[in-house]
C-alpha cells in the first residue's frame, strides 16, 4: 500500500512528512465530506507510521462522529496524559462523557474547556 512506501518516498523527496501530509488532508476530505469510516482507515494507517498528536485527535474526532464514544474518550484521554491539552479536546470529552450519561464529568471537562483548570 501507498502508506507502506511512504518513509522511502519521504527519502526520495528529501523531505520527511510530505506523504503524511498529503494523506492527513485526504483523510480530512474524506471526513468533512461524510466518508468517515475511510477517514478514519487513512487517519489510523497514517499514525501507524508517524504518530503524532494530530493525527491522533483526528482520530478521535472521527471515532466521536462515528458514535463510537469509549474509543473516542481513551484516544483524547491519551492526549491530555501525554501533555496534549486544549479547550477542544476538553469540549470533546465533555460531550462523550454527557452522551454517556456522566453529567459530573461534562460539567468537569467543560470547565477545564473554558479555564484550563480543574473545577473547584
Amino acid at each position: 500500500e501507498l502508506i507502506d512506501a511512504a518513509p522511502l518516498i519521504d527519502r526520495k523527496f528529501k523531505q520527511i512528512g510530505v506523504l503524511k501530509s498529503g494523506l492527513i488532508q485526504i483523510a480530512v476530505i474524506y471526513f468533512k465530506n461524510g466518508y468517515a469510516n475511510e477517514a478514519l482507515r487513512i487517519a489510523q494507517m497514517v499514525h501507524e507510521t508517524y504518530p503524532s498528536a494530530g493525527t491522533l485527535n483526528l482520530i478521535g474526532m472521527i471515532l466521536e462522529s462515528l458514535g463510537r464514544l469509549d474509543e473516542a474518550r481513551k484516544v483524547f484521554l491519551e492526549l491530555v496524559a501525554n501533555g496534549v491539552e486544549s479547550p477542544r479536546i476538553y469540549e470533546s470529552l465533555s460531550r462523550i462523557s454527557r452522551a454517556l450519561g456522566d453529567a459530573q464529568q461534562s460539567i468537569e471537562y467543560l470547565h477545564m474547556s473554558m479555564t484550563g483548570r480543574p473545577a473547584g
